[in-house]
């Protein structure tokens, strides 16, 4: 019997822990990108809007953001490898630069949830560097909490530059529904009711 409940409240608890795409996560008010190109300006989008849900094709004709002229920036839900997942765990953000220098240079990427705390990003689940100048490590800027330093992932206007990044949604989770707490209350009452009875 004992193990019987072990096993029901680990099922349980994985029901409540189980990240929730980013853009279902409770009270979420928008995604901001902090871009380093021009002193960190700060690139908010709506959970639900037509850029976070969408990718771009033509990155230099349609962009979601800039930093420098020639610096073009598109961004979406994703899975971990940076494929558009509107449901997605993940963020992605795709670039093109085409100038001098290592282009593709974003600080952070941070959820806000209204009066909560915001959450930034805390890992780096892929990235594709640009073909030249790019520096390596850099890439770990987006997620070291440090708005003054940036990514850098190189020169490069024939492929797209890529950083995929994940959260710890267990700071930005949804509180489990009522529901699925009394579910689990009705089950840690079952299991206690049948060992009384196997008792008496």
């Amino acid at each position: 019997m004992k193990n019987k409940l072990l096993i029901l409240l680990t099922a349980m608890t994985s029901m409540t822990l189980s990240a929730a795409p980013i853009r279902g996560l409770a009270g979420l008010t928008g995604i901001t990108f902090y871009e380093a190109t021009s002193g960190n300006t700060a690139f908010t989008f709506l959970p639900n809007s037509a850029a976070m849900t969408t990718r771009v094709v033509n990155i230099s004709a349609t962009q979601d953001f800039t930093g420098a002229p020639t610096e073009f920036y598109d961004v979406f839900y994703s899975d971990s490898n940076g494929a558009l997942i509107i449901d997605g765990d993940f963020i992605t953000i795709e670039g093109v630069y085409s100038a001098s220098g290592s282009g593709f240079n974003i600080a952070e990427v941070q959820l806000l949830f209204g009066a909560n705390p915001s959450v930034l990003a805390s890992s780096v689940a892929s990235f594709v560097p640009g073909g030249s100048n790019f520096i390596a490590g850099n890439v770990n800027n987006i997620i070291d909490g440090n708005f003054n330093t940036s990514t850098a992932m190189g020169l490069e206007d024939e492929i797209r530059m890529r950083v995929t990044v994940g959260f710890n949604v267990a700071e930005s989770s949804p509180v489990p529904e009522p529901s699925l707490m009394a579910l689990l209350g009705l089950g840690i009452a079952a299991a206690i009711g049948l060992r009384a009875r196997r008792a008496a």
